[in-house]
């Protein structure tokens, strides 16, 4: 098991826990990742859509090895010159678009097969679409790619949260604190779950020490009865 530590200012950030892969990816998935520089919409919809449910957990882990261990290789050749600050954000849209598979896709628990996001009217008359969200198929499996993906997420969200902390951004740091507590909830169960859970919990004492100096000690109030304020139905709770 390898370990990868995530720094972030403020005290704020978590610990990257990397399990081998128990399923066998795509060969074809294997080769673009290495090859290419990768993109979440190719990967879902090129690969993972071609998938059953275990290689697509598998697919997870051997994407976090190419993000997690080589970050710069998803952008560029080489890592000279490559500046992570510069594609926090760049990250943060890969995963949502990945995270957003995960939470519409289900599978048919007794082949593992992705059912079709298209079915005809007819086919769902018939019940073509039962089946099983592919994140609670995960759980009911003790598959831990997901874990690591929302991991990896998760990391990434307290950068830019902690970015906004240091430079007194009440608004980005409250958005993205949000947005951590959503990815969080993918992490029940985990590994992972102690640990950034305690991130929660000083996040949100950093945001009210800043609120406190800003002399906005009603922002949260203002933010939380805002109609849809920054929803994001991708990382809403399974």
């Amino acid at each position: 098991m390898r370990y990868i530590f995530l720094t972030c200012i403020l005290h704020l950030g978590g610990v990257y826990f990397m399990a081998a892969s128990e399923t066998l990816t795509s060969p074809d998935m294997t080769s673009y990742v290495h090859t290419y520089y990768p993109k979440a919409y190719v990967v879902c919809e090129e690969y993972f859509a071609g998938m059953n449910a275990d290689q697509i957990d598998g697919a997870l882990t051997e994407l976090m090895s190419v993000l997690g261990d080589k970050i710069w290789f998803y952008f560029q050749n080489e890592k000279k010159g490559f500046t992570l600050g510069e594609y926090w954000e760049n990250v943060i849209e890969q995963c949502r678009i990945i995270a957003s598979f995960l939470q519409r896709t289900r599978v048919n628990p007794d082949d593992k097969s992705i059912i079709p996001k298209d079915l005809s009217f007819h086919e769902e008359l018939l019940g073509f679409n039962d089946g099983v969200p592919l994140l609670s198929y995960f759980k009911s499996e003790g598959k831990r790619g997901h874990y690591d993906f929302y991991a990896f997420y998760f990391d990434y969200l307290v950068k830019m949260f902690n970015e906004g902390i240091r430079f007194q951004l009440i608004s980005q740091s409250y958005r993205y604190e949000r947005r951590m507590e959503r990815v969080m909830a993918k992490l029940r169960g985990s590994l992972y779950e102690s640990r950034y859970q305690e991130v929660i919990t000083r996040g949100k004492e950093l945001i009210s020490l800043l609120r406190q100096r800003l002399g906005l000690e009603d922002l949260y109030l203002q933010l939380d009865q805002a109609n849809g304020w920054d929803k994001d139905e991708t990382e809403k709770k399974s």
